[in-house]
This record gives structure tokens, sequence and C-alpha cells, in this order.
């Protein structure tokens, strides 16, 4: 069998250390070729020595090269440029996953950073395929249904992150149209795996995770207006990664756009509920408006106290509901479905007591 070659942008972070794992595991015959930041050498080879030492076939088959998506030809030595140019695949996971992050910063990473890469897939004489991970936010505040195939829909964002992922997506629908072999994938909120907790960063719902697990007995939780019809979408990383690995092993899904959400997700009012019933604590709803809200977290002293970003509190009103039809028609046929919260949601939260110190800073 011909030897497959993965270029995998975004090592070693959270989605892109497990998704390696699959692809590898999937076929014998393939080997990455991973881009890492300088700063990030070190956690990259002790990530690659981690895979190696738990699957010993893999020895040699993850290659690492030193590089930056937001550089001209990804700031590769020509060496590693030329090694990169023998991929037949890529899979741009690569962006800055911050809510709070500044503009200049965000379109450089999601929006440059991505053009870069597609740029770049241009000049690769064997190209098979580019998969490409978006974000259900690109739908912004869009009041209503978003379909997978949904985008430019005079949506408003709350954030740089969500604004340039959109961008970006734009911009890879376009080298799509021009013949790029481009699957999109739009997970949701992204939490650790189903079956073990594990995560690498503690941000989104690991917020009022921690803060229930802070405030023993009775947990005060401010909620907003039509929280009860307020939907928190969240999907732990196992089913984002067996379903990108899967479904990037057919080729039927080039061209497509899944959505990695649930498509029966929790209220805000039943997210609450059943936090309280897993940590053991009493949830008191204490009606707020966002403004208040908003700025009574960006107050020095109570920020020190709760620890929840302001940013945050938009993910406690949002009004859009994500279809999945294409995903769960396309997964039927690998068998692969997602897990209700209600069933690792003690797993995440025992994850979280065990391991208090790991921080809410992201990677790219």
């Amino acid at each position: 069998m011909t030897k497959s070659i993965a270029f995998v942008t975004g090592f070693p972070g959270f989605i892109a250390d497990e998704l390696i794992e699959r692809i590898l595991l999937q076929n014998i015959n393939i080997e990455v070729i991973c881009l890492v930041q300088g700063i990030y050498l070190k956690m990259a080879l002790a990530k690659v020595d981690e895979l190696v030492k738990r699957q010993p076939d893999f020895s040699g088959r993850i290659h690492i090269v030193v590089g930056d998506i937001t550089k001209h030809n990804l700031g590769l030595g020509d060496e590693d440029l030329q090694k990169v140019k023998t991929s037949t695949r890529v899979l741009h996971l690569a962006a800055i996953y911050d809510l709070s992050i500044d503009e200049k910063t965000a379109l450089k990473v999601n929006v440059e950073g991505t053009l870069n890469v597609l740029d770049l897939c241009k000049e690769l004489k064997d190209l098979n395929r580019i998969d490409y991970m978006s974000t259900c936010y690109v739908s912004g505040s869009y009041n209503g249904i978003f379909h997978e195939q949904d985008l430019e829909l005079g949506q408003y964002f709350n954030n740089y992150y969500e604004k340039t992922k959109y961008l970006a997506e734009i911009e890879v629908r376009k080298y799509q149209k021009e013949g790029l072999p481009i699957t999109i994938y739009r997970p949701s909120i992204v939490v650790g795996d189903s079956d073990s907790g594990k995560t690498q960063k503690y941000d989104g719902i690991y917020f009022f995770i921690n803060w229930f697990l802070r405030i023993p007995f009775i947990a005060f939780m401010p909620v907003l207006n039509n929280y009860q019809n307020s939907y928190v979408n969240i999907v732990p990383r196992d089913f984002v990664t067996q379903s990108v690995a899967a479904l990037s092993s057919n080729d039927s899904s080039i061209g497509k756009t899944y959505q990695l959400a649930d498509p029966n997700p929790l209220s805000v009012a039943e997210l609450i509920e059943e936090l309280g019933k897993v940590t053991h604590r009493f949830p008191i709803k204490v009606p707020v408006s966002k403004n208040i809200l908003e700025k009574s977290l960006q107050n020095p002293k109570i920020q020190r106290f709760v620890k929840i970003p302001a940013p945050v509190v938009q993910y406690l009103i949002l009004p859009t509901k994500y279809d999945t039809t294409q995903t769960q028609h396309d997964l039927k046929q690998f068998n692969i479905q997602i897990p209700s919260i209600k069933s690792y949601l003690p797993v995440l939260i025992e994850f979280n007591k065990k391991n208090p110190r790991i921080s809410s800073k992201g990677l790219y």
C-alpha cells in the first residue's frame, strides 16, 4: 500500500494530540508531520515520546518541524519545507481558541494563518484532501437553527475569536470552490474525554464547574433572561477526534461541512441543575441583567473571587441551535454517536477535582 503523509498543524494542542493517535492507528502506512512553534517544541517532543511509549509501532512515524502558521511558508526552513511538500493530506487545526483575544492577534492567527496554510496546500502535488477545523460559533449570535451549509447570514459576533473563525471559513470556502479538496468540521464547546475526563485546559463550562466546587453546600448562580430556553452545546474531545478520524478516511466527506455538536443539548437551566446534582451543591438561581453581570465580572475584586471571565456570559443566552443532519447521517456507517453530557459530566468533575492546577490558557 502507498505511504500516506499527513501534515498536521496545532500539535501538541488538545485536539491534535488525540487525533494524531487515531489516524496512526487507523493505517500502518500513514506517517505524520507536525508543525510546532518553537516555544512548544519541548512539550511536543514529550508528547511524541508519550505516544510512542503507549503505541511502540508509532516509532519513526511522527516527525516534528518547527514553524509558525502566521509566517510565509509557515516559517519553515528549506529542508523542512520540502519534507512538508511530500504530504498527501493536511489537517489544519491550529487557531487561537480564546474568547478574550484581541482583534489583531486573532486576525493574524485565525485568518492569515489559515490563508498561509491553504496557499502552501496549493503547492502539494500529491494532495488528496484537507481537513479544516472551524467552529460552530461562526454562527455568532444567529437567532434560529444554523444549518451545516449556512455561513453568511448577517450574524453579529460576541468576540474576535468568533469573528475571525467566521472570516477564515469564508476564505476556506473560496479555496474549496476553486477545487481544493476540503472538508470543514465545526465542533461546539469541546470538553475533556467522556471516558477519562482528561483535558488540556479549563475554560468554558469548567469556569462554572470550578465555581460550584469552590462554594460549599449552596452555589449562587446568576441567570439571564430566557435562560430556560437558552442552550449550552457541549461535546467531549473523544467524540470530536473519533468523528474527524472516521470522516476524513472517507472521500465522500470532501466538500462537506460537519457540525460536531449535540443535537439534544441541555438548556442553561438543565445544566445548572445537573452541575448541582453532580457536585452535591444546591444551586440558587439569581436573575440579573446581562449588562450588570458583565460589568460585575469585569470588576477585579469580583473576578478574583468568582474567576469567571465576562466573555463567557454571552454563551448563557446564545439563541442558536445547530443542525447536525449531515453529521449524524455520515457517522452512522462508523457507528459513532455523541454521548449525552449527563453521562460524562461526573467524569469531567472528578478529573477536575484530581487536577486542580490546569490553566485556562490555550495554544496554537
